[in-house]
């Protein structure tokens, strides 16, 4: 009896070792899978980096480095490394601060680079650089003087005569529509 008992207890320890290995290699698997997701995303990022000529060059690789920063599992590093190529695609135009848009483009580029080698170091995120500071504060100081004369459009567009036109005609379709969908739900109640 006493042997059965060690027997079965033995296959129970050996199962849960079993179990614990397993998870213990599939988190350092993990590990190891997004290390090479940042050391690739680095690599592509020091090319968007270094890439020079006309500002819209770099739209078409940060369009493509979105998608690789999206499987990044760290969320905080994700956030961040999106947001900065978010930044370098939509004001890849932008000159803040008397710099070009290409030396914008760097300083925003280079926040991401700080932030994967930092995660792939084991570290926390970084401070952003002062660059980065300044050039987030004169976006801001921009956007701050742009808000009324957008105001202004839109206040004009809103009493545009073909605008008008078209709201009542989406109204008027949106009315019939569900009309016929209440109508759909009667008939089939009746049944």
């Amino acid at each position: 009896m006493t042997e059965a008992l060690m027997l079965g207890l033995a296959t129970v320890l050996g199962y849960f070792g079993h179990v614990a290995q397993a998870g213990y290699a599939r988190k350092h698997q993990g590990k190891a899978e997004e290390l090479a997701k940042i050391q690739a995303l680095y690599q592509e990022l020091i090319t968007l980096r270094d890439l020079d000529g006309h500002p819209r060059t770099a739209i078409e690789p940060a369009t493509r480095l979105l998608a690789d920063a999206a499987l990044l599992r760290n969320a905080k590093l994700r956030q961040r490394v999106t947001d900065n190529l978010e930044m370098v695609r939509e004001f890849h135009f932008l000159r803040l601060g008397g710099h070009s848009s290409i030396e914008v483009r760097k300083v925003w580029v280079q926040d991401a680079l700080d932030s994967l080698a930092a995660v792939a170091r084991g570290d926390r995120l970084p401070q952003p650089s002062s660059e980065f500071e300044n050039q987030l504060f004169s976006l801001d100081r921009m956007g701050a003087k742009l808000a009324p004369s957008v105001a202004v459009l839109a206040e004009a567009l809103k009493h545009f005569p073909e605008i008008d036109e078209r709201q009542k005609e989406r109204a008027a379709w949106t009315k019939k529509r569900r009309a016929q969908q209440r109508r759909r739900r009667l008939l089939f109640w009746r049944r």
